[in-house]
């Protein structure tokens, strides 16, 4: 999953960015995830082939590839789990600065709770459990995930901290309405 909440996929320590699906040949086709990089991959049976082209940019870091792990790993438990999103994402966003990872650079670089609610992850999640597309969020919810938006631009301008940002998460995740 890239930052957005799209499917990506790592080869030779770069990330590509799903891109296409040719139906007749059953194949994906990747772009590298660092424009304007013309460096393109296809997928086939489990294998790739790149286009040949030298990238332009310089491959993940340990943390970067830490990271693509990470959110590989919250796409599934989001498929095949009944946690709830919110308490998956703030296990794995403290998961990951307990294993060193900077927040500043967390907070730049790991998706925004909002684009992984968005992405098709949790339509195939509601599938799971009810059979049916998620429904309409209630006003509550909404209000939840307006609340937890702006607290994800705080800690990116650094106006609260890592610890600040989980504490209002957990008190969110935990809120019931009367």
């Amino acid at each position: 999953m890239n930052r957005k909440g799209g499917d990506a996929i790592l080869i030779d320590g770069y990330m590509f960015n799903c891109h296409s699906y040719n139906i007749d040949e059953q194949s994906d086709h990747w772009r590298c995830a660092n424009r304007p990089c013309k460096v393109s991959a296809t997928t086939k049976d489990g294998l790739a082939k790149l286009n040949g082209k030298e990238h332009m940019d310089e491959g993940l870091t340990d943390v970067d590839i830490m990271l693509m792990r990470k959110l590989e790993e919250l796409r599934t438990q989001v498929i095949y789990t009944d946690t709830a999103i919110p308490k998956l994402y703030a296990k794995c966003i403290a998961e990951l600065t307990a294993e060193g990872v900077d927040p500043e650079y967390l907070a730049v670089f790991f998706p925004e709770y909002l684009a992984v609610l968005r992405s098709n992850n949790v339509v195939e999640y509601n599938k799971r459990l009810t059979g049916k597309p998620a429904p309409d969020l209630s006003k509550i919810v909404k209000a939840k995930n307006q609340v937890l938006e702006e607290n994800i631009v705080r800690l990116r301008n650094k106006l609260i901290n890592l610890e600040e940002f989980l504490n209002v998460s957990r008190l969110l995740i935990n809120f019931k309405s009367v």
